[in-house]
């Protein structure tokens, strides 16, 4: 029985990939929080900063007094909120671009590990079972790294691993998790993926004996 469809409740997509190992770093998690938060902080001290200049410095007798000062702070006000939120949307939109190309590298890279496994599936004597679970562990693994940097959802990434927890069970599933096993040590796949799938074949392991 797949130790998913026992545990999972239609909320528990977070909590399930965390206990596979899935992981997002806290900038993914609290990035856009964080940017606000230091525009916030900036604007304030700026304000602040402001403010305590007028107070420090008063206006010099016969130029106005209050109400003079009151009419330079309005302008200032303005002309700092404007300035904060044109370095925000600078940080924002620089935050986006650099995303957009850590996303557009990964998918070209796992577009041409596919055409080199398509390549070398094609050479004879390549035995076509073991293609297919590296296949599987790269899907997997794509999906790890999309989560990992937040251009997945939850519910995407547990699907993906849902899919490849299901070939453990499917045709030739013992076969599949011992050549899995084996497959990590010898490609290099990262320690996420490594980690992710050995939970995976374990929890399956104990669900069959069980």
């Amino acid at each position: 029985m797949s130790t998913f469809h026992t545990h999972k409740r239609p909320d528990s997509s977070k909590a399930m990939l965390k206990h596979y190992g899935f992981a997002q770093p806290w900038r993914v998690r609290f990035w856009p929080l964080v940017l606000v938060v230091i525009v916030v902080i900036i604007y304030l001290g700026t304000t602040l900063t402001i403010e305590l200049a007028d107070v420090l410095n008063p206006p010099a007798p016969g130029t106005g007094g209050a109400a003079a000062a009151a009419e330079n702070r309005a302008p200032k006000g303005t002309t700092v909120a404007a300035a904060v939120l044109t370095l925000g949307a600078f940080v924002v939109g620089y935050h986006q671009w650099r995303a957009a190309r850590r996303e557009t590298s990964m998918e070209r890279f796992y577009d041409r590990l596919n055409i080199a496994n398509d390549r070398l599936a094609a050479l004879e004597g390549v035995d076509s079972f073991h293609m297919y679970v590296f296949s599987e562990l790269d899907n997997l693994e794509y999906v790890i790294e999309k989560y990992r940097l937040g251009y997945m959802s939850p519910d995407q990434a547990l699907r993906g691993l849902k899919t490849f927890q299901s070939r453990l069970n499917g045709h030739k599933g013992s076969e599949f998790r011992e050549f899995a096993l084996e497959a990590l040590d010898r490609a290099a796949y990262s320690q996420y993926t490594g980690d992710v799938v050995r939970k995976v074949i374990s929890a399956e392991t104990r669900s069959g004996e069980g």
